[in-house]
């Protein structure tokens, strides 16, 4: 397995232990080879997040100093889906695209 591919896998794992400790089911599609979702978590308030991890890259912008967070966009059917991104760092899962409402019970 390429070396890319293992980081992704530890971000969905630290999502999917994010999740499962506030009380998420979380579900990983296992055939899915390169899809629009990478987790479905079902929170028990009735509520369905589908997920789309990203591991958290940073750049640093030439005529700016520090370094600034790689911004993603999700394709047209992950919109139709209402997807949002999960960007997983070393040290933060941040929850992006979604309600005020969800981004409550994701954290």
């Amino acid at each position: 397995m390429h070396a890319k591919h293992q980081v992704g896998q530890v971000s969905e794992a630290r999502v999917a232990l994010h999740l499962s400790q506030r009380g998420w089911w979380v579900f990983a599609p296992i055939f899915a080879v390169a899809g629009p979702i990478d987790l479905i978590a079902v929170h028990p308030r009735v509520y369905i997040a589908l997920i789309d991890v990203k591991t958290e890259t940073k750049r640093s912008l030439a005529n700016r100093p520090g370094k600034y967070r790689i911004s993603r966009v999700l394709s047209p059917l992950q919109k139709r889906l209402q997807v949002f991104f999960a960007y997983a760092s070393s040290d933060d899962i941040k929850f992006v695209g979604c309600s005020d409402e969800m981004n409550e019970l994701l954290h």
